[in-house]
């Protein structure tokens, strides 16, 4: 799959070992501001423990800075949690309401005592 995304010929290139032809428009499939968006991101998941990265390991949760922000008190990760609550009206319907928070990761497993 990462030697598709990193394949230049979609970006409308002929690569034959070390050389590589001009640039033709009838070959692209991918725009050129989208394959370097798709390059910077590989970077970066590449990039693991370095403090230059700019993007999450995993981009499956739905909060956008859960894995790039830091407790204060253990230096731990920060991830998300969601709260799920129900509560019933004065004309009797249920609501439904849920919240996600950002919990220190040491704090949520018991790993040390945070009390970040």
């Amino acid at each position: 799959m990462i030697a598709i995304l990193r394949n230049k010929l979609y970006n409308g290139y002929i690569v034959s070992g070390s050389a590589m032809s001009p640039l033709l428009q009838e070959l692209k499939i991918i725009e050129d501001r989208l394959f370097m968006q798709v390059q910077y991101i590989l970077e970066q998941h590449e990039a693991k423990n370095t403090a230059n990265r700019q993007i999450a390991l995993t981009t499956k949760n739905k909060t956008l800075l859960s894995g790039l922000i830091f407790c204060a008190h253990c230096g731990g990760r920060l991830t998300s949690n969601v709260y799920r609550d129900s509560y019933t009206l004065k004309d009797g319907t249920i609501m439904h309401s849920e919240y996600t928070r950002y919990i220190c990761c040491h704090r949520s497993r018991n790993l040390c005592r945070c009390d970040g």
